[in-house]
């Protein structure tokens, strides 16, 4: 509880030098209110004190069972090796019978959220809702994911891709958005 305490703080306290910071986990609420994707990614800060040792081991026994753990390993040389120490960092897990839980779908509503900053600059996010991988409109939202920037989720590689969207480079793109459609 301590360690979470001091994760909150801690973040609030960056969060003074980078106004923009909390924008990503805004936009999730947004789009989904308080529920499925739209949960608070490091849990409500009200919550802290209802987290005890209990609670987490109840936690783990629900949900670290052999049925949803995976281990991967890269480079190992000494796969046996690999095995003992993934076994004795983990220990043996007990083989709970999977619950008939089924995970609620994500529900996009979308929305609108503001703050404003002390700072000379401006950052937007848009979020739309899309389709899965296979739908037939899948290439639009590819083509639109790239001209608006952040096309991590269309390509590989390091950090920074984004930054070569025209949204990114061009301050223009809006006024000349039409120009890519017709």
């Amino acid at each position: 509880m301590d360690k979470n305490r001091k994760f909150h703080k801690l973040h609030h306290h960056l969060s003074h030098y980078d106004p923009f910071k909390n924008n990503p986990q805004h936009l999730l609420t947004t789009a989904f209110g308080y529920n499925t994707l739209g949960m608070p990614k490091f849990g409500f800060e009200s919550n802290i004190g209802n987290l005890d040792a209990k609670t987490l081991q109840d936690f783990q026994l629900e949900n670290v069972t052999p049925e949803k753990c995976i281990i991967v390993a890269s480079g190992v040389q000494r796969h046996k090796e690999f095995v003992e120490l993934v076994n004795e960092t983990l220990g043996e897990l007990n083989p709970v019978r999977e619950g008939d839980y089924l995970r609620q779908p994500a529900k996009y509503i979308g929305g609108e959220y503001r703050t404003f900053t002390e700072t000379p600059e401006t950052n937007i996010i848009l979020g739309y809702e899309s389709v899965a991988w296979t739908h037939e409109d899948m290439p639009a939202f590819a083509v639109l994911h790239q001209l608006f920037g952040s096309a991590t989720g269309f390509s590989v590689g390091g950090p920074g891709k984004g930054m070569l969207s025209r949204a990114y480079n061009d301050s223009r793109i809006f006024s000349h958005i039409n120009d890519y459609f017709e």
